[in-house]
């Protein structure tokens, strides 16, 4: 096949999405109303980059400090972390419409932006405020980048920095002089855990007397009707003590074994003596069911090439790395043509303006993927049971899955038996199964691996989509994360079999 002609093919079949997008999102607010617990189109488009749950997001690039760390390199500096807290509560008062105490963690205070859409926090007027209050001296100031290491102190967020700063003496009480304090500035909870914490709030005044909100009473209502099925008391909530278990750690590993992950992952729980019931809370745009780390599979090799390393990654993650190989070729995905992909995305991404436009004006082959996919079909092996299994464990079982489906409204669904699970996640059609690998051309640029497969449960239950990405959260090009959502089906149905009536 002529390279001109996979180049066409490429244009047809990048068309015909964008038209089903454009359709997705003409029907987006009818639908809305219809199936108020689907996720927007977005969710569906492999070239648009979606944020996950736990990650911090990309800020926008802001000028440092006066030195960088080539320079701090060179200087001693004694890092005074005990006074962190004061220097969060100074910049708090003097600034208390733009920042706010986050959370200490790995010896630094941080602290989140007040939420402004029109004037959002930026890293130069964090550091701007530095100044005003604690009137560090010039040279004084320093800048720990992501994932990087100064003056003993490691950085280990992949995007923002740790400021770190001398004070004037006369500024503060709890640092010595001439010892340096580090605090940084991060994005603040998301919407995840903005929601489970007011429900918390809601469920914990209700069970005091207070009035009970529509939230709780619709959830208490779907778990009191599940319990009289199963022969148990109702839900009295004022006779239940509340518990918040949404901050401990929920990390479950990635495994294909299902089990019991109730108390584990449960963001409220309700207690009654040895009665308990474990709530996993979702607002309207939570579809995250496993997000790990990926890091070191695919390397450049010394002649740019991109390889993949059946033992790369660190030593003491090798069980987990192995766990998400076998998902992946669980799938079907192939490695080798995925590293194809990432090398084509590198390569592109060196080529000036007038490369992109003549692409025939350099020593690169694009758009290949066709050819590649082609020859690979035939041998597609698809582990059915295996992945069903995988998406079985990433959902678990042994608590009630709770979803906003409108403000003050939620669903409930009971996972709490190995039926109510196998029926809630259903068996992959593998027919259905898409599998988008890493490319770059003048019409599309993607540096991750996308796949989307359905399932069906029995008839009472309506079809699901399960999406897959590996990819890189920091901006570089080489993954570094495997994400699973999940997402309901009809929404893709219904606005492609619109497309097709036209």
């Amino acid at each position: 096949m002529k390279l001109s002609e996979l180049y066409l093919r490429q244009l047809v079949r990048d068309s015909l999405f964008k038209r089903l997008v454009t359709e997705a999102d003409t029907e987006e607010e009818d639908f809305e109303r219809e199936m108020p617990e689907i996720l927007p189109p977005e969710i569906y488009e492999p070239s648009e980059p979606v944020q996950d749950e736990p990650d911090e997001p990309d800020e926008p690039d802001e000028p440092e400090p006066e030195e960088d760390s080539s320079e701090a390199d060179k200087v001693v500096v004694n890092l005074s972390t005990a006074a962190g807290m004061e220097v969060a509560t100074a910049l708090i008062s003097a600034n208390p419409d733009r920042v706010k105490y986050g959370r200490r963690l790995d010896r630094v205070d941080r602290l989140y932006p007040v939420k402004d859409p029109e004037n959002p926090v930026t890293q130069a007027e964090f550091i701007e405020m530095i100044k005003r209050a604690f009137k560090p001296e010039v040279g004084h100031i320093w800048t720990i980048s992501k994932r990087s290491e100064m003056f003993g102190l490691q950085n280990k967020s992949g995007k923002f920095p740790i400021t770190v700063f001398i004070p004037h003496p006369d500024q503060i009480a709890s640092a010595n002089p001439g010892e340096a304090i580090p605090t940084m500035l991060t994005q603040g909870r998301n919407e995840g855990d903005e929601y489970e914490e007011a429900a918390y709030t809601e469920f914990s005044k209700a069970s005091k007397g207070s009035k009970v909100s529509p939230l709780v009473k619709s959830v208490i209502d779907g778990i009191s009707k599940d319990r009289v099925k199963r022969g148990l008391d109702p839900i009295d909530i004022v006779k239940w003590n509340v518990r918040s278990t949404g901050t401990e750690s929920t990390k479950l590993p990635f495994t294909d074994e299902v089990r019991d992950v109730g108390e584990t992952i449960s963001d409220i729980t309700l207690e009654r003596g040895d009665d308990k019931v474990y709530i996993s809370l979702k607002n309207k745009k939570g579809s995250t069911i496993a997000n790990r780390g990926y890091s070191g599979k695919f390397s450049f090799s010394d002649d740019d090439s991109v390889v993949f390393n059946v033992d790369g990654g660190a030593k003491r993650s090798q069980p987990a790395l192995k766990k998400i190989d076998e998902f992946l070729k669980a799938l079907g995905v192939n490695t080798g043509i995925a590293a194809k992909g990432f090398q084509d995305y590198a390569k592109y991404s060196t080529l000036d303006d007038e490369q992109k436009l003549d692409l025939g004006s350099v020593d690169y082959k694009f758009n290949t993927q066709p050819e590649l996919l082609k020859l690979f079909k035939d041998k597609l092996q698809v582990d059915e049971e295996k992945v069903n299994n995988f998406l079985r464990a990433s959902v678990g079982m042994g608590y009630y899955y709770v979803r906003e489906v409108s403000p003050g409204k939620a669903k409930v669904i009971p996972l709490l038996t190995r039926e109510e699970l196998d029926d809630f996640v259903g068996k992959i059609d593998v027919n259905s199964l898409e599998i988008l690998y890493p490319e770059a051309n003048n019409d599309r640029q993607s540096k991750g691996i996308e796949l989307k497969v359905k399932t069906k449960g029995k008839k009472d239950r309506p079809y699901k989509a399960f999406k897959v990405r590996v990819r890189n959260t920091d901006g570089e090009i080489l993954p570094n994360k495997m994400q699973v959502d999940v997402v309901k089906e009809e929404f893709m149905r219904k606005w492609v079999k619109r497309f097709l009536k036209r």
